[in-house]
């Protein structure tokens, strides 16, 4: 079984309501299986819409941002990884992860 999956995702709403919906579903449904959640760490969006639905729901969730934009950072996080690029923190994802799911946003 799965034990952590990346949902790559971006920090606005998107274009369509139902985006942001389907995130908080989704991070729902991830920690009702225990699946992990590794993000992008931020806050707002359809980003904190899956994380904080995790978290809200007895999900791991593990955050990894770049140190610039460490003020936008969620606080309902498992652990933060603060990185320096976003080079670093697209590998770290992939290395904390086995698996990854994009979410639409601007379509």
């Amino acid at each position: 079984k799965m034990k952590s999956v990346c949902v790559f995702c971006g920090s606005r709403d998107g274009v369509k309501p139902i985006y942001k919906q389907k995130a908080i579903e989704l991070g729902a449904v991830l920690a009702k299986q225990n699946i992990a959640v590794v993000y992008g760490g931020g806050s707002i969006g359809i980003m904190g819409g899956v994380a904080h639905s995790a978290h809200d729901n007895g999900g791991k969730v593990t955050g990894i941002i770049p140190s610039f934009m460490i003020e936008e950072a969620s606080h309902k996080l498992d652990d933060l990884i603060v990185v320096t690029t976003m080079h670093e923190r697209k590998a770290k994802m992939e290395n904390m992860s086995e698996g990854f799911i994009a979410l639409p946003g601007l379509i």
